[in-house]
């Protein structure tokens, strides 16, 4: 053997090595064609080394099998080793004494004959060997019992309807006091659960309270140098037993019962400080988790120390490595609940605040996904609005802050303009470099200015749920109930127009708040100082800011009224109003009481614009129209000129006449003095005519099909997308298969983009001249927010 790799090291090629394995090759052949035992051994060890290497060496496998028929040990060693590598179990090769190998008086070559068949062994040799096998697991010697064991799991694995013969003899071998007994009777019996679960785990139920009981004494003895593994007593064998526990506890409140207390025990003893700490945790928490009765059990101990393992595990991964992190951060949302929500927030906000190493996405995207959290399961709107304006002050940006404040009631829109004002205006410089938590601040005094100096109006009490870990404004917090003058409000726009941080879109946001300030306010003096900003910005550079400064000093100088009703506050979106439906239907979904809950109706509008587009006579059915209502003084701005035509159209052809049924009108409602209507999500059709085809993520996708001209060898289908989710909904694809008999024609949809409560269509023709069944083979794909969804949908209810 020695000679051999002399041999090999000085050479510097691949073609040099080649040529000494074949030299050595073919005097090893000639070697086995003489039968010369002396040298069966060492021929044997060089054969190993050269397959080793990737050369061939399938001509020794028969001297292998000589070695293993030999009395010696060391030889009957190489031998299995060599069978192990060098044949596998679909050879047909005679077993030449291995069952007598199986029952040998050494213990050694009993147990190198039980790891060769475990390897190497057909389901033919299984079943012939079986019976020695099961014998083996009632050796009184404990080695021969962990190698029968570790032969019986490669055995089931291959047959696995031997597992009853192994059962009863795996039961035994749990109720031994040898560690290696239990710790191979344990993966045996996991093995055995995952090959047959419906047989073998109610028959291992009653070994429950011995499992907890051998868990329980591992965990409170004390070192053991025979077992300790980073002080950690046997991490392998506990492993082990809580995996078996998880299996066997699954959908069994009684079983978890059992076995919540020693659970408590591995999560609170346990040093989590090593690896070998980690690895019990895990699948100590694995177990918690998945536990059926954990989280419905009446002992709030097992579920704090469940949720501190939990946090342990989250604040362990929050590390450098970014993966790591974000699945930290998954962990977190998902166990977001209504009882859990508030305690998490201020988990994930304090997260927010002191890692400042965060990129600008990221943090954007993760504020975005705790807003989302916070609507889903508020605590109250004072709350949520609380948790927006510390991600606003955190994350810079807020998508949906405009909607919530704008359906809010007054005493809440007033909390946030005094929140916002004072942070602004005694943060300094901190605050001021927020791009977007300024421009908040400067649209919400904009737009609730009178109230925002109104003394005698007191905001909403946020006692209950002032700790959000808003630590950076604590010293500021008692002034947020207090009510600034005009003249106050005034001046902090003036400082932030003439500061460092006066970005583009501040001067914009700031000068249209102004102008709206000039229809809330009646100090003559801050009035004047408004004057003086606005006709300031109209020699700006930025061409933008200078031509609204025009118009709003235009509008500065006219009359009180008309003045007054120009600058009204902003219309609540239809967006936000049905975002609050959403929220309050997730709300009463989290609480179980939607039997109670009114159902909401939904008012019907036009079809969609595509197909007046595409001039496509579809002869959808349509209510009758009725024309829109437009504010008396929006008639007189345009001087009496007539905006809706006398009559509406009463024709079912909606491609050639389009007809607006309860369309929102945004000029008017801008110049509007009437209060804004409940808005409604647009459904386009009769409920009856729409059928539902999918529904995930938040997209709803209804098929209206119609017979134009009663004919029913043609179908016009029209495909209407809505939005109900939280998140827009990008890259929308659809696609349509039909069988051979069936011939379509289908159109582009109207957007690939639909933003929330908002929708979109696709128009299809399918003509069906042979009248069978239409069925129709769908495959939708989009994103929703981060989330990408591609699904088939069969589809035959048409």
């Amino acid at each position: 053997m020695d000679k051999l790799i002399n041999k090999l090291v000085p050479a510097k090629t691949m073609a040099d090595e080649r040529a000494v394995i074949a030299k050595e090759s073919a005097f090893i052949r000639t070697a086995i064609k003489e039968e010369t035992v002396e040298t069966r051994y060492y021929n044997v060890q060089k054969l190993l080394y050269i397959h080793m290497l990737g050369y061939p060496a399938h001509f020794g496998q028969i001297e292998c099998l000589k070695l293993v028929a030999s009395s010696k040990y060391t030889d009957k060693r190489l031998g299995y080793l060599g069978i192990m590598l060098l044949m596998d179990e679909t050879q047909e090769t005679l077993t030449l004494g291995h069952e007598f190998d199986i029952n040998n008086a050494n213990v050694f070559i009993s147990g190198l004959a039980l790891t060769t068949l475990g390897n190497i062994s057909s389901p033919e040799m299984a079943r012939d060997l079986c019976a020695d096998v099961e014998k083996m697991l009632g050796s009184p010697n404990a080695y021969i019992r962990k190698k029968a064991a570790l032969c019986a799991i490669r055995i089931i694995k291959k047959v696995p309807d031997l597992i009853e013969n192994f059962l009863e003899k795996t039961k035994a071998l749990m109720i031994e006091s040898n560690e290696s007994s239990v710790l191979t009777g344990a993966s045996l019996e996991i093995e055995m659960c995952k090959l047959n679960p419906e047989y073998v785990v109610p028959e291992l139920k009653e070994q429950i309270p011995i499992l907890v009981k051998r868990l329980k004494t591992l965990i409170t003895t004390g070192f053991s140098p025979e077992h300790d593994v980073g002080g950690v007593t046997d991490p392998f064998l506990q492993i082990k037993l809580l995996r078996l526990l998880r299996i066997l506890g699954a959908n069994d409140p009684r079983a978890s019962e059992l076995m919540n207390d020693v659970l408590a025990q591995v999560a609170t003893t346990t040093e989590s400080s090593k690896n070998v700490g980690n690895a019990v945790l895990y699948e100590a928490s694995l177990r918690l988790i998945f536990s059926a009765n954990f989280w419905r059990t009446g002992d709030n101990n097992i579920r704090y120390v469940a949720l501190t393992t939990l946090t342990r595990t989250y604040h362990s991964s929050v590390t450098d490595d970014t993966t790591l992190r974000a699945k930290a951060l998954d962990l977190s949302f998902h166990l977001i609940t209504p009882t859990t929500v508030f305690s998490l927030m201020k988990e994930l906000l304090q997260y927010l605040e002191t890692n400042l190493d965060i990129g600008a996405d990221s943090r954007v995207s993760l504020g975005k996904r705790i807003v989302e959290h916070a609507a889903r399961f508020r605590v109250s709107k004072v709350w949520e609005i609380l948790v927006n304006l510390r991600v606003l002050l955190l994350a810079g940006d807020v998508y949906n802050f405009v909607k919530l404040i704008s359906v809010a009631s007054e005493d809440l829109q007033v909390l946030a303009a005094r929140r916002l004002y004072w942070t602004v205006a005694k943060g300094g410089d901190l605050v001021r470099v927020k791009e977007g938590f300024v421009l908040a601040m400067a649209w919400c005094c904009g737009e609730f200015g009178d109230l925002l100096v109104d003394s005698g109006f007191m905001p909403a009490s946020v006692d209950e749920y002032s700790d959000v870990g808003d630590a950076s404004v604590a010293d500021v917090s008692e002034d947020f109930s207090l009510a600034p003058s005009e003249t106050d409000v005034v001046e902090l726009f003036d400082s932030l127009l003439k500061g460092h941080f006066a970005t583009g879109a501040v001067k914009g946001y700031i000068v249209t708040a102004l102008v709206k300030l000039s229809g809330r306010f009646g100090d003559e003096s801050a009035l004047d100082k408004i004057n003086q900003l606005i006709l300031k910005y109209q020699s700006n550079i930025d061409v933008e800011i200078q031509a609204r400064a025009v118009e709003f000093n235009a509008v500065a100088h006219l009359d009180l009224e008309v003045r007054s009703g120009l600058l009204e506050r902003m219309p609540v979106l239809d967006t936000a109003e049905h975002g609050e439906n959403l929220v309050a239907e997730s709300l009463r979904n989290s609480t179980a009481s939607l039997s109670s809950a009114p159902k909401r109706t939904v008012q019907p509008s036009t079809s969609s614009a595509v197909q007046d587009l595409l001039d496509l006579n579809f002869d959808l059915t349509a209510p009758t129209a009725t024309a829109p209502i437009v504010p008396q003084n929006l008639s007189d701005l345009f001087g009496g000129i007539s905006l809706v035509p006398t009559t509406a159209p009463t024709s079912t052809n909606l491609s050639n006449q389009p007809v607006a049924l309860n369309a929102p009108n945004l000029l008017s409602d801008l110049f509007s003095t009437t209060t804004p209507t409940e808005p409604k999500i647009p459904t386009h059709h009769q409920p009856e005519t729409r059928k539902l085809c999918f529904d995930k993520a938040g997209l709803k996708i209804y098929l209206i099909p119609t017979h134009p001209m009663g004919d029913k060898s043609v179908v016009d289908v029209n495909a209407v997308f809505e939005n109900h989710g939280f998140s827009a909904v990008s890259n929308l694809s659809f696609q349509v298969a039909v069988p051979k008999s069936l011939r379509l024609q289908i159109n582009p949809p109207s957007s690939a983009f639909i933003p929330p409560a908002g929708h979109a269509t696709q128009a299809m023709r399918i003509e069906n001249p042979s009248g069978t069944i239409v069925k129709l083979r769908l495959k939708i794909g989009f994103l929703a927010g981060n989330e990408g969804v591609d699904e088939i949908v069969e589809f035959s209810n048409l």
